[in-house]
């Protein structure tokens, strides 16, 4: 249950959602006393009773000051409800088939973000991986060519040294 008197300073508070907070009782009668401009209440997802909700919707709708909607989040009209508000069931899951349907495209948008992320990176990988084996290569192939030219200026230079104490 909750407190109701915890809201006493909120009293330019409109809306008040409570929903899913595994409350069981709720005294709106006292609660519409408290909250002077509260014009909407949504409570669903809570294990309170369907007695207990049409009761508050009456009270709220009865109430002489002025109206109060008893509404929620989450409409459930497939299990026991009171004008969509879920009731009755206190060993109730705090999902409903939209919060279910919400959690597979948050669990698909995940799981495609892991995949291009991890393809990205072996791309990544494999690009950095060849760059170095093609830098490796040219660095070889470039020692080879100057080792090559130095030979050949060596042996282009000890042939004319020759020559020229022959000659």
């Amino acid at each position: 249950e909750i407190d109701v008197d915890v809201f006493h300073e909120c009293v330019e508070l409109i809306r008040l959602t409570i929903d899913y907070n595994h409350l069981k009782t709720l005294d709106v009668e006292r609660l519409i006393g408290t909250l002077p401009k509260l014009k909407t209440l949504s409570l669903g997802g809570n294990p309170i009773s369907c007695k207990e909700i049409v009761r508050n919707i009456k009270s709220a709708s009865t109430n002489m000051l002025r109206q109060v909607e008893v509404t929620s989040i989450d409409k459930i009209f497939h299990e026991d409800n009171v004008h969509g508000i879920k009731c009755g069931d206190t060993n109730m899951p705090t999902t409903t088939a939209k919060s279910e349907t919400a959690q597979l495209n948050s669990d698909s948008s995940s799981l495609a973000l892991v995949i291009w992320c991890s393809v990205l990176t072996v791309v990544v990988l494999l690009a950095g991986v060849g760059l170095f084996v093609y830098k490796k290569n040219k660095s070889v192939v470039y020692r080879e060519s100057r080792l090559q030219l130095r030979n050949s200026l060596s042996d282009f230079v000890s042939s004319e040294t020759q020559n020229d104490l022959l000659g």
